[in-house]
């Protein structure tokens, strides 16, 4: 059944890559219970969107097709198999109020894939050119440059980090593309909860936790609406906006308190700079939101440890700089562009070449 073959492929893709990155630097034991899972799915969305804009800035003679991203996923599988015999006991550790988070989480899928059942098929104009990019990307095994063959329009100035997640779906079940994104949207859908849950988790209770992803996940109007919308792009960058901001707040914290060696220091500003990164490379515009959330966060710290101003200041430069560095594929790109056409024209496009595309298209 293509739905299951689906799912299973999915499971695997948004647990695996993040859970070995997770174990192969010990972090995964500075996580209680069940954040630890929330952390490993983040970055598991974050993995992909990181993969394919690096490679196809530094490494533009790679092509990541099925073979590729399904020796990944053994390799990951193999290093959780290998972290699960070490850190026993360790790892599966949810207790209490934990278990039923677990259920909010399991209602809230089920909720996404009773309608991916009911409506098979990705809604709203917006998912015409999801579907065009997702089976260009597994087609060509990287990130297009543009539209064509379906249309010329070039994508300098454009997220693309989304069809790195339905691409990679697509080619591990080998799936048509229009099903891949399909089931692709409906999981970020389902985890929009797992921010909510680690922040609320973290920092205020459990109960309030359970609530918050609750309210995200069964109660509220959105993000389930954006089904309707097509709005996948966005709602793959909101997925890990939360998680990623929780992580680069412990991570600066662990600097400035230095109760973790270094080499647990610098693999934590790794991870969190890669979720940082993936979310601009998902949404440029949720990265402002993000911008804003981390300005917040941060500004808490040196407040509250006036005293260690200077192991905040040098976590948060190295996590900024990580993540600079891994967006630099995509904004490079985009600066390059952008300034090219308002140094030969004064606009990003004239009145002649909208008229031009009208009647074209």
């Amino acid at each position: 059944m293509l739905e299951a073959r689906l799912m299973l492929a999915l499971t695997a893709l948004f647990f695996l890559p993040g859970a070995a990155l997770l174990l192969l630097g010990g972090a995964w034991r500075r996580w209680d219970g069940l954040q630890g899972y929330v952390l490993a799915g983040g970055l598991s969305i974050a993995f992909y969107p990181i993969l394919y804009y690096t490679a196809r800035f530094w490494l533009p003679w790679l092509t990541i097709r099925g073979p590729l991203l399904a020796g990944l996923l053994l390799l990951s599988g193999g290093v959780v198999i290998w972290g699960g015999w070490r850190y026993r006991g360790e790892l599966v550790r949810l207790q209490g109020l934990e278990w039923a988070a677990v259920g909010v989480f399991a209602l809230t899928l089920i909720s996404r894939v009773w309608f991916g059942l009911a409506h098979p098929f990705p809604a709203w104009s917006d998912s015409l050119h999801h579907v065009m990019l997702t089976e260009l990307t597994a087609q060509q095994g990287r990130l297009p440059d543009s539209l064509a063959p379906y249309y010329p329009v070039a994508f300098d100035m454009y997220h693309l980090g989304l069809y790195a997640l339905t691409a990679a779906a697509m080619q591990i079940a080998q799936a048509p593309a229009p099903d891949a994104l399909l089931w692709t949207a409906q999981w970020l859908n389902a985890v929009c909860g797992l921010g909510v849950y680690l922040a609320l988790d973290r920092y205020v209770g459990r109960t309030g936790a359970i609530v918050g992803a609750a309210v995200v996940g069964l109660f509220s109007v959105q993000p389930a609406l954006y089904a309707n919308w097509g709005r996948f792009t966005q709602l793959a960058a909101q997925a890990i906006l939360l998680i990623g901001a929780v992580a680069v707040t412990e991570t600066v914290r662990a600097w400035a308190q230095a109760d973790e060696t270094r080499r647990a220091r610098w693999w934590d500003a790794v991870l969190a700079a890669l979720l940082s990164a993936a979310v601009f490379l998902l949404h440029f515009r949720v990265a402002l939101f993000y911008l804003p959330l981390l300005a917040l966060c941060t500004g808490y710290l040196l407040w509250r440890m006036r005293d260690r101003r200077r192991g905040l200041l040098a976590g948060l430069g190295v996590v900024g700089g990580l993540g600079l560095l891994l967006v630099l594929p995509a904004f490079w790109e985009a600066f390059i562009s952008f300034a090219g056409k308002v140094a030969a024209a004064g606009d990003i496009i004239t009145i002649e070449e909208a008229a031009a595309t009208e009647e074209n298209y």
